[in-house]
């Protein structure tokens, strides 16, 4: 984090003092009424979207991967520093219709991603929104110059784990076999088999957070705003960011060959093989693509001719003129205000009322036709993490021998930490399929997924309860929690979930038994899960 913050100050010297210092002289040639509203939009907006910002912040702290994100409202700041001369020079010129359209999908994305409780939504929201505000208030020129230094804050979103997820064992293979022949090459007796390379003396994987594809945003956030400040030319710009990314994918391979070479003389260090003082963590693939910008820059900068001086990020020719008059619309702006703090009044205030069961889970019937149950720990066990409000968890078995683990999570209101359908559940949609189970009067859907642990499988059926609704697809599912919360003020719901062991030695077919535990346990639930 210290090398970000001294790369953003080396980056924002780059424009040269003389820049700054005429930042800081025409500053106070802002009138004050464009400076009151300024500070009242800021406070409101901080208002509405104070919780987003919490949330994001702790992803910032909290996630290795998305440390950088510190950075960036800075970086942004600076960029829209970069142009205050042509700032000045460009009329306010409100635009109303476009500005109240983005606007309201910007309100309507936060409204949605706080009834469905997908945070994503929410965060999304703040750029759209920001976005609307700037062409409301002070037009579509305006939005021209500052369309760059907003869409950079897409990089302080946690987005970008949907591209990373897919890379990460192709730049596992990659890195393994780069450290591989390097350390073949300097002589040591090492082979690979996958992601793991093989050393007289230890045994090293190339893992899923070693694969250095987390640290590959960060070089890429840093750099693309260095290289428009301090290049001229797309091609030029382009170039710098793809040489940064390859260094530091190389870089990467390096560092296995490094931790290799050391674990294998014994350098390393006691019980840490990313050796002495712990330099190389996978940040070493960031700091080496921090260095490749820099120099990259020093490569690709024209040698200007003696006496001049340019700006950075200036590429087009366009002339500004001073404007005369800049008029803030006072309407405009307080009607913002108030739609800002009316939406961050419902995010902030409004609250779906908690559903009980009608119920409780600890009087469900040990006895079920054939079956008879006993209490067990939740299997799998990733279930203990879902934090329902009320929870049941046993092991029914049949005459002839089988047994069957029920589960059943039932949350009488979602919040932002406790979700019904969330990341801590994303294994079970995995390769999962759908199939019927007749219970009784009724065919329903269920997911079916096969499950490994340790040394067995699982055989998994599984599905949602929404008020007497059976949803198998957790999108849909998302979809009727937002409508409940909208139109019904609730977002309760349950998960509930059959699992029988299915050892490698074992070629029976158990999916009869737990279709018949759950066919009889359909009916029973009905009894205790609202019903609209």
């Amino acid at each position: 984090m210290r090398f970000l913050l001294k790369s953003a100050i080396v980056m924002m010297r780059s424009t040269g003092e003389s820049i700054l210092n005429t930042r800081v002289r025409n500053y106070w040639q802002i009138n004050r009424p464009a400076l009151t509203s300024g500070l009242i939009l800021t406070a409101a907006f901080f208002f509405c979207y104070a919780g987003v910002l919490k949330f994001m912040i702790s992803q910032w702290w909290n996630n290795d991967m998305y440390s950088y994100g510190f950075l960036i409202p800075v970086i942004s700041l600076y960029l829209i520093w970069a142009r205050w001369e042509r700032l000045k020079c460009i009329e306010v010129a409100s635009d109303f219709w476009g500005g109240i359209t983005v606007l309201g999908a910007g309100f309507l994305l936060l409204i949605l991603g706080h009834a469905a409780k997908v945070l994503l939504i929410q965060e999304l929201s703040l750029i759209v929104t920001l976005t609307g505000g700037v062409l409301l208030v002070l037009g579509r020129r305006y939005l021209k110059v500052l369309l760059f230094p907003i869409s950079y804050l897409l990089f302080m979103v946690p987005i970008w784990d949907f591209i990373t997820d897919r890379l990460h064992f192709p730049f596992q293979l990659f890195s393994s076999t780069i450290g591989l022949t390097l350390m073949q090459a300097v002589g040591l007796p090492a082979y690979r088999q996958g992601v793991f390379i093989e050393l007289p003396n230890v045994t090293l994987e190339v893992a899923k957070a070693c694969s250095g594809v987390n640290y590959l945003i960060a070089v890429i956030a840093v750099g693309i705003p260095i290289a428009y400040l301090s290049l001229k030319g797309w091609i030029r710009r382009t170039v710098l960011v793809g040489m940064a990314v390859s260094i530091a994918i190389l870089a990467n391979g390096i560092r296995v060959a490094l931790i290799g070479t050391l674990s294998y003389y014994g350098l390393s260090g006691e019980g840490d093989i990313h050796g002495p003082l712990h330099i190389l963590q996978g940040m070493f693939v960031s700091v080496i693509g921090y260095a490749a910008i820099f120099g990259g820059v020093w490569a690709l900068s024209p040698i200007p001719p003696s006496g001049t001086h340019r700006e950075g990020g200036q590429d087009s020719g366009e002339v500004f003129q001073p404007a005369s008059d800049r008029p803030v619309v006072s309407a405009v702006v307080i009607s913002l205000a108030f739609a800002l703090l009316l939406a961050g009044s419902y995010v902030h205030f409004y609250r779906p009322a908690g559903v009980p069961l009608k119920k409780e889970l600890k009087f469900f019937p040990y006895e079920i036709g054939e079956w008879r149950g006993r209490d067990a720990e939740p299997s799998p066990g990733f279930l203990n993490q879902l934090e329902a409000k009320q929870t049941l968890s046993r092991v029914y078995r049949n005459v002839s021998g089988e047994e069957v683990h029920l589960y059943i999570g039932y949350f009488d209101i979602e919040d932002q930490g406790k979700k019904l359908i969330s990341y801590k559940t994303d294994r079970l949609f995995q390769g999962m399929s759908e199939v019927e189970v007749n219970a009784g009067h009724e065919i329903i859907h269920v997911n079916k997924q096969i499950l490994q642990e340790a040394d067995r499988r699982k055989l998994v059926l599984f599905w949602y309860d929404l008020n007497g609704k059976v949803v198998t697809d957790r999108y849909r599912a998302k979809l009727y929690t937002m409508w409940d919360t909208l139109i019904h003020r609730r977002s309760n719901g349950a998960i509930v979930l059959l699992s029988i062991n299915l050892p490698f030695t074992d070629d029976m077919d158990h999916t009869p038994a737990i279709n018949q535990l759950g066919s009889e346990i359909y009916p029973e639930l009905t009894h205790y899960f609202p019903k609209d």
